[in-house]
């Protein structure tokens, strides 16, 4: 992959020489945690994102855009003297060059790719680790390739090849082989009051630490809007591995919304994300439930309340999120409470800290 990216370095050089337009802005943030489970846990940290766009016109229908962004980030342990070369890490957070119409998109780089209808109870996470209680939505971006077509009735199609680094991302049960390619497809069409899509994804796997084979995921989403928001994802995965590793993989998310007017709008928001593994496709071997509720409230002009929680009956498990915001021009205020009766984490999410049990404040600046 080191090839490509060179490649689109030299892109990048050829397009600031030409560049009609450049941008610097970001984001940065700073924030203090403490975790109640261990005091060991507890920090602070800096984070700063720069980011530098460049853009030009090509022609009167075509045009060239690129994208670097870093990833600066600093965090301390109070309970540790201060080590700030340990502590510090600095990486690329997104590079990317897009060829665009007004009806087609090819992007090649770092990148961020989703889709879907499920809010935070996602079965169709196949590229990112976003946690639903993230407030930015911070993700690593993936090594591909993505191409879209958008048709003057709203149906797109995707396209893509993802370098596959040998980890584990979403939903993943499987390590994927490193240096090889994923590769997979995306329809979408709109209906009356509703939108419906199907996606195919295939990719190279490790199981039982050396042992290689293919896993395929086929794909069916919608939404409609009726009142309030239904939606759907189901997903079918089918790995060629032995019996005993549970080849079938079903990921169902059922969700649904609504805004009752009540003072300024209450927003609610129910996800149930049911997974079953099975030896063979119609047969219910493991299952595991998670069902996910979601409040927010408009409290005024700069102020947002909002509650997350989840529940799982087989693992007993139990979670709150609590997150006040406060909205500035530039600045984002947040104080959330975390709450669970046992240890965990999403998706292997470490963007930010996302604890157990605890208080974090955070402030963040974008220019």
């Amino acid at each position: 992959m080191k090839s490509h990216f060179v490649i689109f370095l030299l892109f990048l050089i050829f397009q600031l020489s030409f560049a009609q337009h450049i941008e610097f802005h970001g984001q940065t943030l700073g924030w203090s945690l403490l975790n109640v489970r261990s005091t060991q846990n507890s920090e602070i940290g800096l984070r700063f994102f720069p980011k530098f766009s460049l853009s030009q016109n090509l022609n009167k229908h075509l045009s060239l855009q690129s994208n670097l962004t870093l990833d600066s980030r600093f965090n301390q342990s109070i309970a540790d003297p201060v080590d700030f070369e340990q502590n510090t890490h600095l990486q690329i957070y997104r590079f990317w060059l897009r060829l665009q119409s007004q009806q087609m998109e090819f992007r090649i780089g770092r990148q961020k790719i989703n889709f879907g209808q499920a809010r935070f109870l996602r079965s169709l996470m196949l590229f990112d680790k976003i946690d639903p209680r993230d407030p930015l939505q911070l993700t690593p971006g993936v090594d591909a390739f993505l191409f879209r077509y958008f048709w003057l009735n709203n149906a797109n199609l995707w396209l893509w090849s993802v370098y596959d680094e040998g980890q584990t991302l979403g939903l993943d049960r499987f390590q994927g082989q490193k240096h090889q390619w994923q590769f997979g497809a995306r329809f979408q069409y709109p209906l009356r009051f509703a939108e419906m899509a199907i996606t195919y994804h295939q990719k190279k796997i490790v199981y039982q630490s050396r042992n290689k084979s293919i896993e395929r995921h086929f794909a069916l989403d919608g939404f409609w809007d009726v009142g309030p928001g239904l939606w759907f994802e189901y997903v079918l995965s089918k790995a060629s591995v032995p019996d005993s590793l549970l080849p079938f993989a079903h990921y169902f998310t059922l969700g649904s919304d609504y805004t009752f007017k009540l003072g300024n709008g209450l927003h609610l928001s129910v996800e149930i994300l049911s997974l079953f593994f099975n030896q063979h496709l119609l047969t219910k071997k493991q299952r595991l439930t998670l069902i996910g509720f979601e409040m927010d409230y408009p409290v005024g002009l700069l102020d947002q309340i909002l509650s997350l929680s989840f529940y799982s009956h087989q693992q007993q498990t139990l979670v709150h999120y609590l997150n006040w915001q406060r909205t500035y021009d530039n600045w984002l205020i947040y104080l959330s409470l975390f709450f669970s009766n046992k240890s965990l984490q999403f998706f292997g999410n470490n963007n930010i800290p996302l604890i157990d049990r605890g208080l974090r404040f955070m402030l963040v600046f974008n220019f």
